[in-house]
């Protein structure tokens, strides 16, 4: 199975900063004014607000705890003429925060560590997957930090051993259709071509709210294949 055509698999991975990318001031914006514009009446919206984001030191932040509540107490200190400033204010907070107290590959680290604490299982560094009835569903977690060459080995790597696990654990009897969500998918079709996954289109806006990507700008792509011809395509790899 070969799953790194030369000439789609360029030495650096042209994607953006993911931080940037999670904490732009316009995409808070948009995220924070829903949750103030759903408080109830003469709620106090600020210490509503700056709970919130308190809490994303348990989902983003490890390790920086202190840090964000010092950020966010001298949001709460502060004094906001209406709703628009106090969400335009505690955006661009967010965001200052994120790009001089983290790093991309940390992030990529808290990430990866918040799925697997949501029952992802592990396949390698960046490919897991959960089980919805008869489907499993494949993730490509967080992976900024590496070149695409890197992407494509372990996204092989982890292929053959999953094909290893639905082959010799019996969890997976009832399997019968394999599912990948990604944006990979839609930037390097013939990745899954190889392994001859059927592509599914790009998904629209329901469809990446329905698969937890709803926050991602990104085109992406959905593919399948059934777990026998999965199987049936790794052969010789799970013979060795």
């Amino acid at each position: 199975m070969t799953t790194q055509p030369a000439e789609t698999a360029p030495s650096q991975s042209p994607e953006s900063n993911p931080i940037e990318n999670m904490f732009s001031v316009a995409d808070s914006m948009e995220i924070y004014s829903g949750q103030v514009s759903r408080m109830p009446e003469g709620a106090d919206k600020k210490q509503l607000l700056c709970a919130s984001i308190r809490g994303l030191g348990q989902t983003y932040f490890f390790g920086k705890q202190g840090q964000l509540n010092e950020m966010v107490a001298r949001l709460e200190q502060a004094s906001y003429p209406n709703d628009q400033e106090l969400v335009a204010a505690a955006a661009k907070a967010l965001y200052d925060f994120s790009q001089s107290q983290i790093t991309p590959r940390e992030l990529e680290h808290n990430i990866r560590h918040r799925f697997r604490d949501e029952g992802r299982e592990s396949l390698n560094e960046i490919l897991s997957y959960d089980i919805k009835g008869d489907e499993l569903l494949l993730h490509l977690e967080p992976s900024y930090t590496l070149d695409t060459g890197d992407k494509f080995s372990l996204i092989r790597s982890g292929f053959i051993e999953l094909g290893r696990r639905l082959k010799q654990d019996g969890k997976f009897k009832e399997i019968n259709t394999i599912r990948a969500v990604s944006w990979l998918v839609a930037k390097y079709p013939r990745l899954f071509d190889m392994a001859s996954f059927i592509h599914d289109g790009e998904l629209d806006e329901a469809q990446k709210k329905k698969y937890g990507v709803s926050m991602d700008k990104r085109p992406i792509g959905m593919v399948h294949i059934s777990k026998d011809a999965f199987l049936e395509k790794l052969g010789n790899y799970l013979k060795r």
